[in-house]
């Protein structure tokens, strides 16, 4: 919705699937650095760790961010901040998470019903890296 909000055409060969390490984030952006025919202005990623991978391939092509390529992550890890350009991330409740989480266990354990997702709000965590 966002893409099309900004009249810009989603791009399928730039979407990648089953990036969960940094060496996944270094990898998948390598090949998106290499394979990409219209310039790339942003990668947004699973996770911190795999834009960490990201940034290390982002680098390695001499592009700069966020003046060449912006680059978003998830998680807000506690040292993305440390960054030579923080990292822009989505911040989300870790602890309200895990408490959810046990929650949803122990009534599981018990036998009691209990919904399948959780639904827990975020924030944008606005870095020098966007």
């Amino acid at each position: 919705m966002a893409l099309e909000e900004h009249n810009i055409e989603l791009n399928e060969e730039q979407i990648r699937n089953g990036a969960l390490t940094m060496e996944d984030g270094y990898a998948h952006a390598k090949a998106l650095l290499a394979n990409n025919t219209s310039r790339l202005t942003a990668l947004f990623t699973f996770s911190d760790f795999v834009a960490l991978g990201a940034i290390r391939a982002v680098q390695e092509a001499k592009l700069r961010i966020p003046q060449d390529i912006a680059i978003v992550g998830y998680d807000d890890i506690d040292f993305a901040f440390c960054l030579e350009a923080p990292l822009t991330t989505v911040g989300v409740p870790k602890w309200q998470i895990g408490e959810e989480v046990v929650a949803m266990l122990e009534k599981r354990m018990i036998g009691e019903a209990c919904r399948g997702y959780l639904k827990l709000p975020v924030e944008l965590v606005v870095r020098q890296s966007s």
